[in-house]
């Protein structure tokens, strides 16, 4: 980590006999709590990600597969509730007992939002945003993949992130049949949060919650910064209210 240091030596700052006038100094610390408020996580803004289930990684003894054709896990984003997405990182692996040496194929991502069930509990709602990434797989290796989502601004800190698999054909495959998954993490995220539940669905539309707070997360980082303009406003607000001091 960098450390920026003052070139003055701390006895020609103490002894300085400047003040700033007061309306200034309130001015000053309402921008600077205005920006903690938009930043919400130093070490998600610093880093640029809101959500690492992959980093500290540890691999659980088996994986979780379904014959369901999406998965999805929930999230809960670190930074504040207004964000925008530039891409997420998957960590996927063909499984030492394909049937094939390679695979090659696609990674299908989506973004959904977070749809409340009465009378408690979430599933994943409507889609945001989905995309494909092609790829080859070799049998028993590990690939990490990124999905460019370009600048997606969410409608929340709470989402929900599917993927599928589908051959070079674009036809859907499920993770027990072509033993192709993504990765899980005992470890839980070292950033952001998830109740580490999972949703299966056929067709990435109606969806099932699965093994709520007992199966490990995916491994999966969602790389955010807060959205451009929403510091913005608050520093602006905090400027008008030291000014209306004077």
């Amino acid at each position: 980590m960098q450390t920026l240091r003052s070139s003055r030596s701390p006895r020609s700052l103490s002894s300085a006999r400047f003040a700033a006038p007061r309306h200034l100094r309130a001015a000053g610390l309402a921008v600077a709590c205005a920006l903690c408020l938009s930043i919400g996580s130093p070490v998600a803004f610093a880093t640029g990600i809101s959500y690492d289930a992959i980093t500290n990684m540890t691999a659980p003894a088996t994986v979780t597969q379904s014959a369901a054709n999406w998965l999805a896990e929930d999230i809960t984003l670190a930074g504040g509730s207004s964000l925008t997405v530039g891409s997420i990182d998957f960590s996927t692996r063909l499984g030492s007992g394909a049937s094939v040496a390679s695979f090659t194929g696609f990674l299908r991502v989506g973004i959904f939002s977070n749809q409340v069930v009465f009378p408690s509990g979430t599933r994943p709602g409507n889609a945001i945003w989905q995309a494909d990434i092609s790829a080859t797989w070799t049998r028993g290796q590990t690939l990490n993949l990124t999905a460019d989502v370009g600048q997606l601004t969410l409608p929340g800190s709470s989402i929900w992130v599917g993927w599928s698999f589908l051959n070079s054909s674009g036809a859907t495959i499920n993770s027990t049949a072509s033993n192709l998954w993504v990765m899980q993490n005992t470890s839980g995220p070292s950033i952001g949060l998830t109740a580490s539940s999972y949703a299966t669905s056929s067709a990435g539309t109606s969806w099932s919650v699965q093994g709520a707070g007992g199966a490990s997360p995916f491994a999966l980082r969602i790389n955010a910064l807060p959205t451009p303009g929403a510091a913005g406003v608050l520093v602006l607000g905090a400027i008008a209210a030291g000014r209306r001091r004077r």
